[in-house]
């Protein structure tokens, strides 16, 4: 059996981009392994910087160069290669992110970005270009550049590795500075994008995650008891997968990255605007799989759970003061929108990454748990 022809393929000075048709409907599959790693990074740097044409067998590519000319590049390396995205660093001076399996039409991360650094928005890795292509239809990211945040830790890594009984302040530290990076993306992501958001369409969302992952897992779920009311949200645009992974600590200074949205959800469904509760909940939820991972893994007594309460409360403080303040009737909202994040967590973990999943349904299990009514004393 012969392989489908691509359905157009992209050469930038000296490398081959084939595009195939990917087996989700929809979806693209970007051809990185025609040229050895980081061939195409480097091609990419230099045709943004000359602001060279792309040459394609049947579609249109296009440069999004900076204002500013970028610099002469001279060596590339990949930093790493996964199921949504391929990241290979130039120069030591930019991140060059290549999406795998892009939607057809999608340009969210690369709009942010731009939006992000347009407002000089201290949290965010100021973009530095990307290519488009497109046939008849809406342009779609094939690659976005960045600055390079060298030296950087990701949250996870910097929590995997907290012992939670004897550095309970760095922690507690750590997620300060992560609800106020948090609190601060929002802030520059606002303006012009607030709308009004009816919590019966929310709470609709949310139990439609909960069912799709029941449906995952063939039921075996806890399914909690949600309100049939709850306040009205404002929404705007937000980051939509937040997670302690997605947070670079480098110098002292806290960066989100990572704009593309909830890969579990669909391209129409990643660029509506949501309450920025949904983050802050992520958040947490993320910082709680990190103490149940440790928990498994490095056996964690049950007095650590306290600590990443404590921890928890200091980052939706830090987040509160940061934003100046919650929206009404957060402390009700909060534990709704972290069990849709755990349900988010079931699906993500069945779809790319099983060995997540045992994590991630006791994620749900303590999200459930936290909705339900005290028992009378």
């Amino acid at each position: 059996m012969t392989a489908d022809p691509p359905v157009d393929v992209l050469r930038l000075g000296g490398a081959t981009l084939p595009l195939h048709r990917a087996a989700e409907p929809g979806h693209l599959r970007l051809g990185l392994d025609a040229d050895p790693p980081g061939t195409a990074a480097l091609a990419l740097l230099t045709a943004l910087r000359h602001r060279t044409e792309v040459r394609c067998d049947h579609g249109t590519a296009t440069l999004h160069a900076p204002d500013r000319p970028l610099p002469p590049v001279t060596g590339s390396r990949r930093l790493a290669a996964g199921h949504t995205n391929t990241l290979d660093i130039v120069d030591e001076r930019f991140a060059v992110k290549w999406y795998a399996e892009p939607a057809l039409g999608t340009t969210r991360e690369q709009q942010l970005l731009a939006r992000l650094t347009a407002a000089r928005c201290r949290v965010t890795p100021a973009v530095a270009g990307a290519l488009t292509w497109r046939t008849d239809g809406p342009p779609t990211t094939l690659a976005v550049v960045t600055a390079y945040l060298a030296g950087a830790t990701d949250g996870w890594t910097l929590l995997e590795h907290l012992d939670p009984l004897r550095a309970e302040d760095e922690l507690r530290s750590l997620c300060r500075s992560f609800g106020t990076a948090l609190a601060e993306l929002h802030t520059a992501l606002a303006p012009g994008s607030y709308i009004r958001l009816g919590s019966a369409t929310r709470l609709a969302g949310i139990s439609a995650r909960i069912t799709a992952a029941r449906a995952v897992c063939r039921g075996d779920l806890p399914v909690p008891e949600l309100p049939r009311h709850a306040t009205d949200l404002t929404a705007q645009d937000v980051h939509g997968d937040v997670h302690l992974g997605q947070f670079l600590v480098a110098d002292g200074r806290v960066h989100v990255t990572d704009l593309e949205g909830d890969p579990t959800e669909q391209p129409y469904e990643r660029v509506r605007p949501d309450t920025p509760l949904r983050d802050l909940a992520s958040l947490r939820r993320s910082v709680l799989l990190a103490h149940l991972w440790r928990r498994d893994r490095h056996g964690d007594p049950p007095a650590a759970r306290a600590v990443y309460d404590r921890a928890l409360a200091d980052l939706t403080d830090a987040y509160a003061v940061a934003s100046g303040g919650l929206p009404a009737g957060w402390t009700s909202w909060l534990p709704l929108l972290e069990l849709e994040k755990a349900a988010g967590e079931v699906l993500y973990a069945r779809r790319f990454l099983p060995e997540w999943l045992l994590t991630a349904r006791a994620c749900y299990a303590d999200a459930a748990a936290s909705l339900e009514p005290e028992p009378h004393r």
